[in-house]
């Protein structure tokens, strides 16, 4: 295999089939944002809290 050339790009593709976790007005009041919290969405207890929602196991 002949290597490519590289070139400096941010053109990426993403990996894999993407998951979405759709939040509702319950999530939205135990994981409330308040403009100064920018990363409530992206804790583990809050993905934890919608794959147990919309995949329950």
């Amino acid at each position: 295999m002949q290597q490519p050339d590289y070139v400096f790009s941010n053109n990426y593709m993403t990996a894999g089939v993407p998951v979405v976790l759709p939040a509702d007005e319950a999530y939205h009041k135990k994981y409330p944002f308040d403009g100064k919290n920018v990363f409530v969405h992206h804790h583990t207890e809050a993905y934890l809290y919608l794959l147990k929602k919309w995949y329950p196991f």
